[in-house]
Parts: structure tokens; sequence; C-alpha cells
């Protein structure tokens, strides 16, 4: 997989409309101005996920519908989107250090691959597989993020 193949799938009008659709949904809109910046952090979640373009390419279009259901109750979801960091006692983040909020700067590029990686986890693998992909990813209480995002994902299948 090369950075271009992920340059394209970034620039791909299947995950534009599906991010659109997201954050239309959430009211906020897509931030674009750091394509090529977000090209490497995709080729890295990709590596992780031990998943090619052609993969992602495939649950766009044939999972579009459900990826946009999904990634709406996602950011919907307060305890799922909890931006909870994991610091050591006593070497927490002054609030003026916190990162600033997504209403703000929008929504980054990309994040419909993330979520379709989420997706393709939730549906083939085992919790312990998807914990030790969002380690991999340096997602702080992976495990804690995974169970939220697989209630998110149950209560889509229910409705």
């Amino acid at each position: 997989m090369t950075r271009n193949e992920v340059q394209l799938l970034l620039e791909s009008s299947k995950l534009e409309h599906i991010e659109n659709e997201i954050a239309s949904q959430v009211n906020s809109y897509v931030n674009r101005d750091y394509l090529s910046f977000m090209v490497n952090g995709a080729v890295k979640q990709l590596k992780h996920a031990c998943l090619n373009t052609k993969d992602i390419m495939a649950i766009l279009s044939e999972q579009a519908e459900l990826l946009i259901q999904f990634g709406v109750a996602f950011l919907h979801d307060e305890e799922a989107t909890s931006d909870e960091e994991e610091y050591p006692q006593g070497e927490e983040l002054d609030e003026d250090d916190k990162s600033e909020t997504v209403s703000e700067h929008g929504i980054g590029i990309g994040f419909g691959i993330t979520y379709a990686i989420y997706l393709n986890y939730l549906q083939k693998n085992t919790k312990q597989e998807f914990v030790k992909y969002l380690k991999a990813e340096r997602i702080p209480y992976a495990a804690k993020f995974a169970s939220e995002l697989k209630r998110v994902y149950e209560n889509l299948k229910k409705t």
C-alpha cells in the first residue's frame, strides 16, 4: 500500500460523501485543510488494522448507509466520545492545555476510514483483537473504548 493509494482514498468521492453526510447530521463539517498530513496517519491506521485501501473502499461501497448511521450514533453518544485522557496522577493537563473542540475546527478528513476500520473490527474480529488494534493506535482506555463502540454498534443493529 502506497502513500499515493491512501491519498486517492482520502480524495475519493465515496469517502467524501460518507464523511460529509456524517458531519452534516452532527452539525459539523469536514476539515480538509490537512490532507497531506492525514495521509501518514491513515497509512499507519491501515497497517495496524491489517487492511488496505481496497478493503476500505469495499466497506465504503457496500456498507455506506450502515457506516453513516454508525458514525452519527457514535458522535452523538457522549459516553463513547468522551475525550478522557490517560495521564499519571499529578500530571493531568490544565484546562488551558486541553485540545480545542471539534465544533471550532470541524472533523478532520479521514475519520470515515477510522470508522470503517472500527466497523470492520466490530463485525469480524474478537474484542481482544479490537483492543490490540486500539492500543496500537494509542487510544486511551482501549478496552473501555472498544466496549463503548460495541454498545453503539449493537444498539444500531436493534433498530
